[in-house]
């Protein structure tokens, strides 16, 4: 029987260049050719077979692989959205970071870049995160100089929920 939610994809770590194919791979389930966010069993399956085979032919006659096959959930898209920017000039650029992964994991050098939305003082940005989370994360903004300072926004974290869906967190900030 074939679920919607259970797409083949390649999990395993390889020598050399695999590990860039698989993270290729994961990130290429996220979108189908119409912009989807959700890639059928068929199509992730083919992926993995085209991925292997790139593999096979990046490891030497003496290196093994070890292969693992195991099931992705799709993904989900979380869209941050901010307002109303004070002190943020156009030689600054915003970010947000945060307690996942997807947010840099508190890192400032791995926080997610906003984009200058279309009406004047906002930014965006959108992430992807597996449907199978469910949780509060917390996160703040960051502005950085084109001289590479970072100024943290003032205050407590910032938190959102996670429910197995997208969501849109909508804010304004302070610097």
């Amino acid at each position: 029987m074939e679920r919607e939610s259970s797409q083949k994809v390649l999990a395993g770590v390889v020598a050399g260049a695999a590990v860039a194919a698989t993270a290729s791979l994961v990130r290429s389930l996220s979108r189908s050719k119409s912009g989807d966010m959700k890639k059928s069993a068929v199509e992730a399956e083919k992926d993995v077979l085209a991925t292997d085979s790139i593999i096979g032919s990046t490891l030497g006659d003496e290196e093994e692989s070890t292969v693992a096959v195991e099931d992705v959930l799709p993904l989900q898209a979380v869209e941050f959205e901010v307002l109303s920017v004070q002190n943020v000039d156009d030689e600054s650029q915003l970010f947000v970071v945060g307690g996942c992964e997807e947010l840099g994991s508190w890192n400032p050098e791995l926080a997610v870049k906003l984009e200058r939305g279309a009406r004047r003082g906002t930014f965006v940005c959108q992430i992807q995160m597996h449907c199978d989370f469910h949780g509060v994360i917390e996160f703040k903004f960051l502005k950085r100089s084109l001289a590479g300072e970072t100024a943290w926004e003032q205050g407590e974290n910032r938190a959102f929920a996670v429910q197995g869906e997208g969501c849109h967190v909508e804010n304004d900030v302070t610097f």
